[in-house]
């Protein structure tokens, strides 16, 4: 699902898409809510033809989404991770992934969970399995969506204002710019998490085993 595409859908449906977007991925889905995000901002900062307030509001899918994957964690456990995980690619190795931190830093990994792409969609479900109280996961998961949705909103509209204005080719180089910006950042975190991934590993395998 390209930014192009993403970029079409919001000059068809408008916010709801945004909306449900970013709700899916949060219960769990494997769909790009983040880069909806940031697509919807940019098309708003760079035609005006949507609102960055009513994009940061479209963003509260997030509490949404969280709370129902909350919810199913709650209700089901690890036993719908183990039945129907790998039909939406979630595999051991990621939901071992997901655990540690939450079990590890509970509602910090609630909050700063919103900003990483695998806890994103999984801390909820996570927190719900774990016996974390809703009130609690509700007070962090709410305050991570929205500093995530006014953070990453508002500087992609900025983004999107200057290219506005730009003329020629320089809208074309600021994209590019953003968008290595962007690798690089997805990078460091990846090296990052695979120590959090060996980590999970020799934590959680033999657990799950007997």
């Amino acid at each position: 699902m390209t930014a192009d595409f993403l970029h079409a859908v919001f000059a068809i449906y408008g916010l709801p898409s945004l909306f449900l977007l970013v709700m899916a991925e949060s219960a769990g889905l494997p769909l790009p809510g983040e880069t909806a995000l940031v697509t919807a901002a940019l098309y708003a900062g760079s035609t005006g033809h949507l609102s960055i307030e009513a994009v940061i509001a479209a963003a509260a899918g997030a509490i949404v989404g969280d709370n129902l994957g909350f919810l199913a964690g709650r209700r089901f456990g690890a036993g719908l991770v183990s039945r129907f995980g790998g039909r939406i690619g979630l595999t051991p190795p990621r939901w071992r992934l997901a655990r540690c931190p939450v079990h590890r830093y509970d509602v910090y990994a609630v909050f700063a969970g919103r900003f990483i792409a695998i806890l994103r969609s999984l801390a909820a479900v996570v927190a719900g399995a774990a016996g974390m109280p809703w009130a609690t996961f509700f007070a962090a998961n709410a305050a991570g969506g929205i500093t995530w949705a006014t953070l990453y909103g508002l500087a992609a509209h900025a983004v999107g204002q200057i290219a506005r204005h730009l003329p020629g080719w320089q809208p074309a180089l600021l994209a590019v710019l953003a968008l290595a910006i962007f690798i690089v950042a997805t990078r460091a975190i990846a090296r990052r998490s695979e120590g959090w991934q060996r980590e999970a590993d020799q934590r959680y395998r033999d657990a799950d085993a007997s």
